[in-house]
C-alpha cells in the first residue's frame, strides 16, 4: 500500500500541513490527477490510499501540532475538496485517510478522525465509499492532545466529545510519549541493503499519468 495520492485543493500555495505534496489549486486538476494516480498505482498492483479526507489544502494549521479547521461550510466543501475523493472512489481506489480536521457544520468540535458525520454519515453513505478507512496517525497532537492515543484508536461506547479543559493525558498516553525513538534508521539500511538494484518500469502508472495531463 502507498499512502497516496494526495487529493487536496490547495487555498494558499503557503499550506503548511500539504505543500508541494498537492497536485494544485485547481478542484479539476486535482481530481484527474488523483484518479490517474489510483489507477497507476493500483494497476501496478500497489493499493492507494487517498488522503487527506474530507479536504486538508484550506487549513493553515499542521495537523501534528493542532487540530485544523477547515474554512467555510459543507456548501464549499462539496463544490471544492471533495471532489478529488468522489475521483478517487470512481477510479476504485482501495483505500482512504481521513484527517484531523474539523468542518464545525459537519464534525462539530471533533476531527473528521473520529466523527461519525464524516466517516459514516458523508464518506460511506453519501459518497458511497465501501473500502478501507486508513486513519491519519494517532500520536499527532491534533488528537493525542485532545483525546490520548488509546481513547481515539477506541472511542467508549456513545458520542466520543473532548474532555474537559484541563483532564490530563491517560498515562497509557503518557508512557508512549515517553518512549525514546526507534532504530528506525538501522532497519532501514538492512532492508535496503536487501532491495533489488532496479525497479521494473510502471508502465500503467506512466500511461495514467499522461493521459490526465
Amino acid at each position: 500500500m502507498d499512502l497516496a495520492p494526495c487529493a487536496d485543493v490547495l487555498g494558499s500555495a503557503d499550506s503548511p500541513a500539504v505543500g508541494t505534496r498537492s497536485f494544485g489549486a485547481d478542484t479539476g486538476l486535482v481530481s484527474r490527477h488523483t484518479a490517474a494516480a489510483v489507477a497507476g498505482l493500483q494497476g501496478a498492483g500497489v493499493a492507494a490510499c487517498t488522503k487527506h479526507f474530507p479536504g486538508h489544502g484550506r487549513t493553515g494549521t499542521d495537523t501534528h501540532e493542532a487540530i485544523a479547521t477547515i474554512e467555510g461550510g459543507l456548501d464549499d466543501l462539496r463544490l471544492r475538496d471533495l471532489p478529488p475523493f468522489e475521483a478517487a472512489i470512481r477510479a476504485g481506489t482501495l483505500a482512504i485517510m481521513p484527517s484531523h480536521l474539523r468542518v464545525p457544520e459537519l464534525t462539530g468540535d471533533l476531527p473528521a478522525t473520529v466523527s461519525g458525520a464524516a466517516l459514516t454519515g458523508l464518506l460511506r453513505g453519501e459518497l458511497g465509499f465501501t473500502g478501507v478507512i486508513v486513519s491519519d496517525a494517532l500520536e499527532m497532537r491534533a488528537t493525542r492532545d485532545m483525546f490520548g492515543i488509546p481513547r481515539a484508536a477506541v472511542p467508549p461506547a456513545g458520542p466520543l466529545t473532548p474532555p474537559s479543559p484541563g483532564t490530563p493525558s491517560p498515562s497509557w498516553s503518557r508512557r508512549v510519549r515517553a518512549r525514546p525513538p526507534r532504530r528506525r534508521a538501522t532497519r532501514l539500511a538492512a532492508s535496503s541493503s536487501r532491495a533489488p538494484s532496479s525497479v521494473p518500469p510502471r508502465t500503467a502508472a506512466t500511461s495514467a499519468w499522461r493521459t490526465a495531463r
